[in-house]
């Protein structure tokens, strides 16, 4: 019986490289998985953001039902005293109406909003789950305009799916080294122990009746030596591994220029829409304090029988119309400007 054991000294960095290659990729996939997790944020801060926003609405329809509400008392006892015609009754029950049916659809977009967000955060419970709504005083300043290069390299400096792509591209080259490896030739250290026995024959004269043990320790045979192993008739598959491990090279840098691409496209377009998220916002409550002062002129004139319900409706719905788009514009402005700040390397907070 014998045992051998053979130990590679030397084989072109091949091991080591290989070894490097595998923690490198261990890198790159925690990256991804930091990645993930950053998507993960974001859609939350987007789905909280939206139930905020989804309040808002509703509280405003309930807001608008109310002063319809409020309307139809006034016009009924306008109309019994015969100071309007019963037609304007009509037309504003039948604005009520609308307004209920506003404030249904407002409050199913807030169950929905709800609904995405506790899907997100894995939450079974939830009926007695509910959202904390800070406190914004205001927008603050407008977004600095081209700032996209600025934000760019701190982003690039800490995202993890540029830190993944250059990650692999490290690997890639140890990828190119362990293929080159194959070139160089391999020393091996082996090592051989072999022994035998005539145990199983002692009862023929002719073998030893030595006990078993000490033919095993008598008959042993050790040998130790170097091996070089030459690659020679190789060639062509050695260089058919370099030649696609530089091609994977390639297609890794290429995946880091891509993601940094996208990357500062995503920076530039995050940043014009928080300026024209602001910049409307700014618009739109101008033209809220200028069509708060027309309805109320306008609902004082109704209420004396001197406007029509025409009139009225038509002020009230512009009025409702441009409070949803303030709101509207107030929070997509907020996520824009998360986002950014979010690209800057700060955490996600609102």
């Amino acid at each position: 019986m014998s045992i051998s054991t053979q130990v590679t000294l030397f084989n072109g960095f091949q091991l080591t490289n290989s070894k490097r290659q595998e923690a490198l990729n261990l890198q790159a996939s925690l990256s991804d998985v930091e990645g993930l997790k950053n998507n993960i944020s974001l859609n939350i801060a987007a789905a909280y953001l939206q139930i905020l926003f989804s309040e808002e609405i509703v509280e405003s329809s309930r807001m608008q039902l109310e002063l319809s509400a409020m309307q139809v008392e006034r016009t009924r006892m306008l109309v019994e005293a015969g100071s309007l015609p019963e037609g304007n009754l009509m037309e504003i029950e039948a604005q009520r109406a609308s307004d209920e049916l506003q404030l249904v659809n407002a409050q199913n977009q807030l169950d929905l909003a709800y609904l995405t967000l506790t899907q997100l955060l894995d939450i079974r419970d939830t009926e007695n789950f509910a959202v904390q709504k800070p406190q914004i005083e205001s927008l603050g300043q407008e977004p600095i305009a081209n700032q996209s290069q600025n934000i760019f390299d701190q982003a690039q400096l800490t995202l993890p799916q540029i830190q993944g792509a250059q990650i692999r591209v490290q690997s890639a080259e140890k990828g190119v080294q362990i293929a080159r490896g194959a070139q160089s030739p391999r020393l091996s250290l082996g090592a051989n122990y072999g022994t035998g026995a005539q145990h199983l024959l002692r009862s023929i004269p002719l073998f030893s009746e030595d006990p078993f043990l000490d033919q095993i320790k008598d008959n042993a045979n050790i040998s130790v030596g170097l091996s070089l192993s030459i690659p020679i008739f190789n060639g062509s598959q050695v260089r058919t591994s370099i030649s696609n491990a530089r091609i994977n090279l390639e297609n890794t840098r290429l995946s880091l220029e891509n993601e940094k691409n996208y990357l500062f496209k995503d920076i530039q377009q995050a940043q014009a829409d928080a300026m024209a998220a602001f910049k409307k916002y700014i618009a739109t409550e101008k033209n809220l304090d200028a069509l708060q002062e027309a309805f109320r002129y306008t609902e004082q004139r109704f209420s004396l029988g001197l406007a029509n319900s025409l009139d009225y409706t038509t002020s009230k719905t512009r009025l409702a119309k441009v409070q949803a788009e303030l709101v509207s514009a107030k929070y997509e402005y907020i996520f824009k400007v998360k986002i950014l700040d979010f690209y800057k390397g700060i955490p996600l907070s609102i």
